[in-house]
């Protein structure tokens, strides 16, 4: 593969026609690749990298995300500010809220990072605040494993310690392409409707637009017993049921893409004689 060649750890790929619009590409499989045009390469650990495919050429380092990260120092633990600047990111850090947005007369983030569980506090203050300075700027609020997660309209993430650090990153991945608008969380379940990205439990997979429509539905009803004829008019857009076969067949295909043991699904349920339940 053209990034393998180039010695690139990749976590991802995404494919432009044009090098202008190269940081709004469209994510694409590592056998998608096409003779000419512009890949957006994510490394593991590095910033992201633009390159020529028929030059097979790396052109120029893409701007790193900025990232504001509200964290004490309390409990070394519970911080993630080493391992995010490991991760390449263009790392902010404020030990407290009114420090966090004193910094944004000098920083402008693209994501904040509000870790609540290193202030001893429940953060939603401190989410007020910073929604109220960057109302379009995504939140992703970090709580102890005691902490009751309560509902904030605000917040686009909520993580409960304890989890990795790549489990973080992995939520911050999806912000990349400033797509998180219509994005869907329900519980270790994540779905980026824009680029058909679905993370679950650290797992990253790309979906079709079929099965991207069809886990969009499911997680619009979590814990809802689905019959098949309703999601089958739903996703194919049809009053015709008397075959459902083919939803059948996107459900394995989703449960390989996604569940640990494809033959014993722990998220989508099979319900017999009535449906599908996603459980999260």
């Amino acid at each position: 593969m053209l990034a393998q060649r180039i010695n690139l750890s990749v976590h991802k790929i995404c494919y432009s026609k044009s090098r202008k619009t190269a940081l709004n590409s469209l994510t694409i499989g590592y056998n998608e690749v096409p003779r000419e045009g512009y890949l957006l390469v994510f490394p593991l650990d590095l910033p992201a990298v633009i390159i020529d495919i028929r030059k097979r050429k790396a052109l120029h380092i893409a701007e790193p995300l900025k990232v504001l990260l509200i964290e004490g120092k309390r409990n070394i633990a519970r911080c993630f500010a080493a391992d995010l600047e490991k991760k390449g990111y263009s790392l902010q850090v404020e030990s407290s809220g009114s420090k966090g947005l004193d910094a944004l007369k000098h920083f402008s983030p693209d994501v904040v990072v509000i870790n609540a569980a290193s202030l001893r506090t429940n953060g939603l203050r401190l989410v007020s605040w910073f929604h109220n300075s960057l109302p379009s700027t995504p939140l992703c609020l970090i709580v102890s494993e005691d902490e009751p997660i309560v509902k904030a309209e605000n917040v686009n993430f909520f993580l409960r310690l304890p989890f990795t650090v790549q489990k973080l990153v992995n939520r911050i991945r999806t912000l990349e392409n400033n797509s998180h608008k219509g994005m869907l969380e329900r519980g270790d379940l994540v779905l980026n409707p824009d680029s058909r990205i679905a993370i679950y439990k650290n797992k990253e997979v790309r979906l079709t637009p079929r099965q991207c429509d069809l886990l969009e539905k499911m997680m619009q009803k979590p814990g809802e017993i689905l019959r098949r004829e309703d999601l089958f008019k739903a996703v194919w857009d049809t009053d015709y049921t008397e075959d459902t076969r083919t939803l059948d067949v996107h459900i394995s295909w989703l449960r390989q893409a996604l569940e640990d043991d494809p033959h014993h699904p722990e998220l989508i349920k099979t319900i017999r004689g009535k449906g599908y339940l996603l459980k999260v």
